[in-house]
């Protein structure tokens, strides 16, 4: 009895035209699986390629000289992945100020803050805050802002002493589903434009959504795990 492995598996044959036969076989599936690991890579990275085109174009879109965006601003893309999910993923974040970049929290809790505010209810909030993040006040006037929509003030500490807030959310022009939310912030009330912003947020409206789609099912297929910042 001769042995060929297959793919894990291992054939026994005493036939020598059998064995020729699971010979090539094992040949081809071999080669098979090569060919399968090679195109699953090239097919990674072309999405991966596709995820980078769309935040160029998503930043192109909502960080224009004619909205005043410059490093006091940060803008941050939330979805909800699921629609059991009780938490927004961020999917995309842009700030000049590398600090404000890639700080911050990943994900938040669809009743909480603005974000929250203007998801439940009818899909926008502006909220300027006349206080120092960290004080009594802030906290106070952020809860008045926003409890009577049923959401609160954030609970931890933010990585942005942010005291100005734009939320919009995104709506599938198909369907009406909410598929994401832009959310604005600024250290500095006044810095941004946002009659420029939601000018802007209302042409692209079609765009965005689309775009917002389809970075929402990339980001769950290379990020399945969500990890805490």
């Amino acid at each position: 009895m001769v042995g060929v492995e297959i793919w894990g598996f291992r054939c026994e044959t005493s036939d020598k035209t059998e064995l020729a036969d699971l010979r090539r076989s094992a040949a081809l599936v071999t080669n098979l699986n090569r060919q399968l690991r090679t195109e699953t890579q090239s097919h990674a990275e072309s999405k991966s390629s596709y995820s980078d085109t769309l935040k160029a174009a998503l930043k192109l879109m909502l960080c224009t000289t004619t909205m005043r965006f410059d490093h006091r601003c940060r803008v941050t893309i939330y979805r909800r992945q699921t629609k059991t999910d009780n938490e927004l993923r961020q999917i995309f974040r842009f700030s000049e100020n590398q600090a404000y970049k890639v700080g911050g929290r990943f994900k938040i809790p669809i009743d909480e803050g603005v974000v929250g505010s203007a998801w439940n209810n009818h899909g926008f909030k502006h909220v300027a805050v006349d206080h120092d993040l960290g004080t009594t006040e802030y906290e106070a006037q952020m809860n008045h802002e926003i409890s009577s929509e049923g959401c609160t003030a954030p609970t931890c500490n933010l990585s942005m002493p942010s005291v100005e807030f734009y939320a919009r959310a995104l709506d599938d022009h198909e369907n009406g589903n909410r598929v994401g939310i832009v959310v604005y912030e600024c250290t500095e009330k006044g810095a941004l434009d946002f009659v420029e912003i939601e000018r802007a947020l209302t042409e692209q409206s079609l765009d965005l959504a689309r775009f917002v789609k389809h970075l929402g099912r990339l980001d769950l297929e290379f990020s399945p795990q969500t990890r805490e910042e």
